[in-house]
This record gives structure tokens, C-alpha cells and sequence, in this order.
């Protein structure tokens, strides 16, 4: 009697086991069963089931194309607010969702051109955008919502497709379906000058090649980043966005036309030293010696500076992809500057010298005192009795007005007359500014009265097309001259 009773307890001791062993086996911590697991497909616009599907857990969930009357299926995403595109490749260990993006079909009527800068043809004639010939538009495909392009593009060039040369309805970075092939990287963000969203950023190439690109469109699904800080009604083109739009490619081997003969300098660029203009003249370039590219010049406390890259195709000159900013300044001479979104922003008034090492990516900096107030500047040229021989003319000495302002109140001109403003130290010319240093003809001077010689910079003497009395002035920091007509 003793043994059975023993046996009894055993029993149910084994067989609460069993009971225990095979809920442990149904059910998971994380909810999901031993058993499998739901994948749920739904519409992200109204939370629709459009399908279940059991998996074994760890599997991947089974694409497929769902139907939508007057819709046309644009992918699946991972997230309602279609935030990123669901992985069909990823193991899924827990009930998941999946959510279907839709958008009416609309037609699209625009016309998508390539636009940038860069050494490779298109891009160099480009001149970020601002030149748009029939080589630079994508060709639409019949019928649908594809633009296609195919181009030699070389390392370093930056792109973005837009509908002008405004760069507006632009699509960058944040539309390529992917950015690598076969584990290397081929398109990096390049960004834009200034806060931009990813989808409004550079495309920077990485890898030499042809390639072929698509842009697929999506119309119906435009809206505007009104958050933006320059955005208005009238700017809002420039921040059109689509989250179903993007761009493939295909890497179609090496380049098929042999790269341009091009020269590449460096030109200083800032807020007041050239009011955000760029300007190639001998006082903004750098000269390169030894493989460094060199400039000293003054820079005025709390001005805001960088260097752009300039592109020298015989006598033109165009803006280049390449910048010098804060983060290439070596530790030492970022002691001399705040970091201001990038730019340089100099901590004190004084010459600084700047040498870059274009290879290293490096910028290095000298500072010493002063040197605009030791100069003197006189007007000097062929004009009222005065010649090329004369250095440092008293009659024609500018006056010193306020800060780095310069002038001379009453100068007679006649048709013809050529003329310029030196830098004196002491007796020694030490530099001549000439046409190219006149500022924008505008309603407030009288520079579109003058015309020039010519010169490696597009600028040399400034010339009188007529008979007339001006005033000049001139400001020794930007080197801007201007001449307003008297009586």
C-alpha cells in the first residue's frame, strides 16, 4: 500500500514536469510561439490588413505586390509613418508588421537635369548648375514617372537632379536606394552649404566610372520642408521633398572619355572681406609653391572666412567642389579662430598667413600685427597730367574716412583715361587694385561708366568710357573700389 502511494506522488510529480516543460515549449518571453510567429501586411494610409502570414521564428518574412484600385504600389516600410523600408532579408524573432506605401498615379510633366560641379565633363560645364544643356537633362521614359541619365562622373564631383538651374524640386543623397556595391562605398553625403536635410545634400562621388542612374518620381506625394530657415511661398520649389521618390544606379565600368587638363586654386571667401562673393584676383588666390597653396592678407576680428576651390580652363575661371574650412586647421592654429558653422571666425584683427597642404588636407596659420595701418593709398594711371612714373602722388592721395574706409572727394576724368588705386609702404608700390576691384554697377554708383583692359584675372586698368567728375571709395579690407558720379 506504502508503494503505491509513493508511486502515486511520483507520478504526479512527473507529470506536473511535463506540464510545465510544455508551456515553457508554447510560450516565450517575448510572446511569440515556439510554434511560429505572425507577420502582419498593412496599408500604412488606413491600417488595413491586407495579409497574415505564420513563420517559423527566426525566418523572413515573404514579399509580395498588393493590389490597390487607383493606386499604384510603391514599397514595403518598416514603420506607419514610412520611415525606412522594411528588410526582407532580416531574421524576425517576434510578431511584426509590415506596412505597404501607396500613392495615386499622377504624371509627371517636369524635366530633371543633372546639376553640380566637378572635373568630369558634364559637371565641369555644369558650374553647380548653373549652365543646363540637352546633355545634362534625363531622358523620360514613355508613359511613366522615370528619368535617365548615363555619364562619366570622376572622383570628388557632386551632383543632385533638379528641375533648374534655381536647383528647385532638387533630390540628393537621401533618394539613393543604396550607396555601395560589393562592400564598397561609392557615394558619400556631401552635404551643402548651410543646414540642409539629406534628401537636399550633395551627392559625392567616390568611385570613378560610367554610370547610369534612374529617378523614379512620385508627384502625387510632393511636400515642402516648410521648417526650413529660407523657406517662403516663393522659395518653396527649392524645398519640395518626396518620400517615395528615388534614385538607382548601375556602375557601368570605367570612364569612357579621358579626363580634362584642369587647375585647381583656392581662393579666400568671407562676410566682409568679400561679402560672400567669390572673387579671383591676386588679393584673394592662393599661390602654390612647393605643393602648398599660400596667402597672407588681413582679416578683421569677428570676420567669418573659408576658401573655395576655383577651376582654371584657360582663361575662365569657375567654382570648384572643393572648400578650406575650420576643421582643417591644424590644433595650433585653430587657436586663432572660433568654429562658426564650419566657417573661420578670426578672434582678432591682424595679417595672417595661411598655407595649405592640398594632399593632407591640412591648414596652417601665421599671425602678426597689422600691416593696413602702415599703408597709404594714392590713385594713379594716365589722367589730368599725371603718368604711369608717378608713385605716391600727394594730390591723389585717398584720405582715411572711418575704419578701413578710403577717399578722394573730386576726381576729373576724361574718355579714355586709365586708371587704378596703389598700396604704398613707404615709397614701395606694394600692390596695385584695378578694374577687377570695382564692386557691382548698381542705381547707388556710377561703376557701370567704366570699362577695362584685359588681364589674367579678366580685369586690368579701369577705363573712362566718358567724360565726367567722381567721386571714390574704396575699402582697403574687401579691396572694393566705387565711383559715384558728381553733379
Amino acid at each position: 500500500m506504502k508503494s503505491k502511494r509513493m508511486f502515486f506522488q511520483i507520478w504526479l510529480v512527473f507529470t506536473a514536469i511535463l506540464a510545465l516543460v510544455g508551456l515553457t515549449a508554447c510560450s516565450n518571453q517575448d510572446g511569440s510561439s515556439s510554434e511560429g510567429i505572425t507577420v502582419t501586411f498593412k496599408d500604412a494610409e488606413n491600417d488595413t490588413v491586407l495579409k497574415e502570414e505564420r513563420i517559423e521564428k527566426g525566418g523572413k518574412a515573404t514579399s509580395f505586390t498588393p493590389e490597390k484600385e487607383g493606386y499604384e504600389f510603391l514599397g514595403w516600410y518598416g514603420t506607419p509613418n514610412l520611415s525606412h523600408e522594411f528588410d526582407f532579408e532580416a531574421a524576425l524573432n517576434t510578431d511584426t508588421q509590415i506596412f505597404a506605401a501607396f500613392t495615386k498615379f499622377e504624371a509627371d510633366d517636369r524635366s530633371f537635369a543633372i546639376v553640380g560641379f566637378g572635373k568630369s565633363p558634364l559637371m565641369l560645364e555644369s558650374e553647380w548648375g548653373n549652365v543646363i544643356n540637352q546633355e545634362h537633362i534625363l531622358e523620360k521614359a514613355e508613359g511613366k514617372n522615370e528619368y535617365k541619365i548615363t555619364l562619366d562622373l570622376y572622383e570628388g564631383d557632386q551632383f543632385q537632379f533638379a528641375i533648374n538651374s534655381e536647383w528647385e524640386n532638387q533630390r540628393g543623397f537621401g533618394y539613393l536606394d543604396t550607396t555601395t556595391k560589393d562592400g564598397e562605398e561609392y557615394f558619400t553625403n556631401a552635404g551643402s552649404l548651410g543646414d540642409t536635410s539629406q534628401k537636399r545634400s550633395n551627392i559625392k562621388v567616390e568611385v570613378e566610372g560610367n554610370y547610369t542612374f534612374i529617378l523614379t518620381t512620385n508627384p502625387s506625394g510632393d511636400a515642402y520642408d516648410s521648417s526650413a530657415a529660407n523657406y517662403t511661398d516663393d522659395t518653396k520649389e527649392k524645398f519640395n521633398e518626396n518620400p517615395y521618390d528615388k534614385i538607382t544606379w548601375t556602375y557601368n565600368g570605367d570612364i569612357k572619355e579621358k579626363p580634362q587638363d584642369v587647375d585647381v586654386d583656392f581662393y579666400i571667401k568671407g562676410a566682409e572681406i568679400t561679402n560672400w562673393q567669390d572673387k579671383y584676383n591676386e588679393l584673394t588666390k592662393m599661390v602654390l609653391k612647393d605643393n602648398k597653396y599660400t596667402l597672407t592678407t588681413y582679416i578683421k576680428q569677428d570676420d567669418e572666412i573659408l576658401f573655395t576651390s576655383g577651376i582654371n580652363q584657360g582663361d575662365e575661371i569657375s567654382v570648384g567642389a572643393d572648400y578650406i574650412k575650420y576643421s582643417n586647421l591644424d590644433s595650433k592654429s585653430a587657436e586663432l579662430f572660433t568654429d562658426s558653422n564650419g566657417n573661420m571666425k578670426a578672434k582678432k584683427n591682424g595679417t595672417y598667413t595661411f598655407s595649405f597642404d592640398a594632399e593632407a588636407k591640412i591648414l596652417t596659420v601665421e599671425y602678426s600685427k597689422a600691416f593696413i595701418d602702415e599703408c597709404e593709398f594714392y590713385l594713379k594711371g594716365s589722367f589730368s597730367g599725371t603718368n604711369w612714373s608717378t608713385e605716391g602722388d600727394s594730390k591723389y592721395q585717398l584720405k582715411a574716412k572711418e575704419g578701413t574706409i578710403y577717399t578722394f572727394d573730386k576726381l576729373t576724368l576724361k574718355k579714355g583715361d586709365e586708371l587704378g588705386i596703389e598700396r604704398m609702404i613707404g615709397k614701395n608700390q606694394d600692390y596695385f587694385y584695378s578694374y577687377n576691384n570695382l564692386s557691382e554697377a548698381n542705381q547707388d554708383n556710377a561703376n557701370d561708366e567704366f570699362e577695362t583692359t584685359e588681364n589674367a584675372f579678366g580685369g586690368g586698368n579701369i577705363v573712362a568710357k566718358n567724360d565726367g567728375e567722381y567721386s571714390v571709395e574704396f575699402n582697403a579690407y574687401s579691396g572694393e573700389i566705387v565711383f559715384k558720379k558728381l553733379g
